[in-house]
C-alpha cells in the first residue's frame, strides 16, 4: 500500500507536466503562425517603403564631376538592388503565410515585377490582417 501511496503523488506530476507541455506546444506553434503573419506584413511594408529612395544628392566641396557622377551612379544602382532584394524577400514572406491563408497566393503572384505600390501594399496588409483577425476570432 505504501508503494502506491508513492506512485500517486509522482503519477499526479507527470500528468500535470505532459498536460503543461501540450499546452505550450500548442501556444508556440499558434505564435509561430502569427509571427509568420507578422513578418509577412512587415516585409511587405519595407518593400513598399523601399521604392523611394535617395537617388540624388548635391556635390560636395573637393569633389570633381567624375566622383560625383559615380557617386550619384552607385546610390540609384544600391538603392535599385535594395528595393529588388525587398520587394524578393516580401514575395517569399507572402508565400510562407500564403501556407495558412490560401487567399494571399494571388498576391503572390502580382508582386512580381516593380509595380509594388503603396496601394497594393496596403491591401495586402489588409488581406493579412484579416487572416489575423478570423485565427484569433476561431481561437476563442
Amino acid at each position: 500500500m505504501t508503494a502506491t501511496l508513492a506512485l500517486v503523488p509522482l503519477l499526479s506530476v507527470l500528468a500535470g507536466a505532459a498536460i503543461t507541455y501540450w499546452l505550450n506546444v500548442r501556444a508556440r506553434n499558434r505564435t509561430r503562425i502569427e509571427d509568420i503573419y507578422h513578418d509577412a506584413i512587415a516585409a511587405i511594408a519595407v518593400a513598399a517603403a523601399s521604392r523611394e529612395f535617395i537617388g540624388q544628392v548635391g556635390p560636395w566641396r573637393g569633389a570633381s564631376n567624375d566622383e560625383y557622377d559615380a557617386f550619384t551612379s552607385r546610390m540609384g544602382r544600391e538603392g535599385n538592388e535594395r528595393y529588388i532584394k525587398a520587394v524578393a524577400d516580401a514575395r517569399s514572406a507572402i508565400a510562407r503565410a500564403s501556407a495558412y491563408a490560401p487567399e494571399l497566393r494571388r498576391f503572390y503572384a502580382e508582386t512580381g515585377g516593380s509595380e509594388f505600390d503603396d496601394a497594393l501594399a496596403d491591401e495586402i496588409i489588409a488581406a493579412i490582417r484579416q487572416a489575423l483577425a478570423r485565427r484569433s476570432h476561431s481561437r476563442r
